[in-house]
């Protein structure tokens, strides 16, 4: 049993496994197509290192660590081993341009940087621009740039013995663990501030529960960024309950593919248009063994369409719709037990309560804004009170996510309160009518946006991924919704594409849509 200065400490989550199966694989990662195999015995000793460390260089508690790296071990190691020091890594999305970087890391005050110029060229000039005290670079030892630290040599410096015996600082169970950006429209990134405690509810709560369904030990693949809450809840679920982890330094959807058959992975956690990608990978979804493999969860963007259920038949597998958020954690999910559709995200998980509250009235009804009450929600969002206090209202959180709820309980994402637009005085969700559009037996899935109307002001654009060989022209489509929806939500334009542009999370970037779609209109 682990003593509560560290049961309490997030950084501690591989902790019990690594005392109770010391010499099972918690990690292999596959960074520069190589095969690196971790125990939780040598993961303990790892993490405690990069404390130690921190400590050794004089960072103080609570200073805050911007994470540069892209999907490798040192991520792993850096973000628990910076819990361990009471320290508070920074989810930076190395996707960003040097200004993107350097603004997060400007808005969480980080002092420490860690950097891998593999994942993005510009991160290095991010840390510098930023004033960054502390800047450790990855790179083979003897080469670092003058003025860096080499990570390399920095770790080797801790002796066996002093990571053995790290002990860490006793912190408040409401002490920030970790700082992961999350989008507004306000265009400025804003921090949300999860703590210790709400993080480790979390994963008591999830890891549990996906472990029972799965039926056995959790084998997941993480390939998409683990500066997204998606990778890092694959992570904690799997240290939690002494499962393996199998880190793909990026998305690629053959290599995906490949690295669940050969590492008999057993569930995975991903977004639609991820696995819409593997479902054009007709020559190893029919060749590769997935036996293993027993559910897929799809969360973080609407999986409308037939993509999960041809990922269901195609990897032989259950597929679990979920929701969540970075300030929640995981919010509702599907139960296996019972027959739900696969357009709803089903129900409340333990951890939480949930009411919807109607836009206009502010009463609760059974569509609108879905609000969020629990153990698991993150304290606010860092240096930003103004909207801490406009989204944490009396112990609820405000998603701005639209559900409706059915008379059986269980709740359909219907968009985000910011995306509703007006078409000539009638309001549009632009779920809705995609969720016609995926009605039509030639579409894959559909995205849909508003566009500036000469004389609607907006009106409804639609980016859409045909079945494979069929044809369909943007007429018929349209003439498709006018018999089975309201004609002022129609798609004025349709553009058929071959994948949806998306972003560093995995989800359909849908400011790039709009933009194509917008000039596509204009044209």
């Amino acid at each position: 049993m682990l003593p509560d200065h560290k049961r309490f400490n997030l950084g501690y989550i591989s902790a019990r496994a690594a005392e109770s199966v010391p010499d099972n694989i918690a990690v292999i990662d596959l960074h520069d197509g190589r095969e690196n195999q971790i125990t939780y015995r040598q993961l303990e000793r790892r993490l405690n290192r990069f404390a130690a460390a921190l400590q050794r260089l004089g960072v103080p508690v609570g200073e805050r660590v911007a994470l540069l790296l892209g999907n490798r071990i040192e991520f792993i190691e850096a973000m628990y081993g910076s819990m361990r020091a009471g320290c508070v890594p920074v989810m930076v999305n190395t996707k960003l341009g040097q200004d993107g970087m350097e603004q997060s890391i400007r808005e969480a005050g980080a002092t420490v940087a860690i950097v891998d110029r593999e994942c993005n060229a510009s991160a290095m000039q991010a840390a510098l621009n930023a004033g960054c005290t502390y800047r450790l670079l990855l790179d083979e030892a003897g080469k670092t740039d003058e003025g860096w630290l080499n990570y390399t040599e920095t770790m080797a410096a801790i002796t066996d013995a002093a990571a053995d015996h790290f002990e860490p600082p006793r912190l408040a169970s409401d002490s920030v663990s970790e700082l992961c950006f999350t989008s507004g429209s306000s265009g400025r990134p804003k921090a949300v501030m999860n703590t210790h405690r709400n993080i480790l509810m979390k994963l008591h709560v999830y890891a549990p529960l996906t472990q029972s369904i799965v039926g056995g030990t959790l084998r997941t693949l993480v390939s998409l960024p683990i500066f997204h809450a998606n990778g890092r809840l694959s992570i904690g679920s799997a240290f939690e309950t002494g499962g393996m982890v199998v880190i793909q330094p990026k998305f690629d959807a053959r290599q995906a593919l490949q690295n669940l058959s050969r590492y008999r992975i057993t569930y995975i956690l991903g977004v639609a248009p991820a696995y819409a990608a593997m479902l054009k990978e007709h020559d190893l979804l029919e060749s590769l063994d997935f036996s293993s493999l027993t559910h897929v969860y799809v969360g973080s963007a609407t999986s409308g369409g037939d993509v999960m259920p041809r990922i269901a038949r195609a990897l032989g597998v259950r597929v679990i719709h979920t929701y969540g958020s970075t300030e929640a954690g995981v919010v509702l999910q599907m139960r296996p037990d019972e027959e739900c559709p696969l357009a709803s995200c089903g129900r409340p998980t333990p951890a939480v309560d949930v009411k919807i509250i109607d836009v206009e009235s502010g009463q609760e009804s059974n569509f609108g804004e879905l609000w969020i009450r629990g153990e698991s929600l993150a304290s606010g969002y860092w240096q930003r009170p103004e909207i801490t206090a406009e989204k944490f209202v009396n112990g609820w959180y405000r998603s701005g996510d639209l559900f409706e709820r059915d008379e059986r309980g269980l709740h359909y994402f219907r968009g985000r309160t910011d995306e509703m637009f007006n078409v000539g005085g009638e309001k549009v969700y632009p779920t809705e009518v995609e969720n016609i559009l995926q009605r039509h037996p030639a579409v894959l899935s559909a995205c849909v946006v508003a566009v500036t109307h000469s004389s609607k002001g907006e009106a409804p654009a639609a980016m859409v991924i045909a079945v494979k060989d069929a044809t369909l022209s943007e007429d018929e489509l349209k003439q498709f919704f006018l018999q089975h929806g309201p004609g002022y939500a129609h798609p004025r334009k349709v553009v058929f594409a071959h994948e949806f542009p998306v972003a560093a999370t995995g989800k359909v970037d849908r400011v790039r849509v709009k933009a194509l779609l917008q000039a596509a209109y204009l044209e």
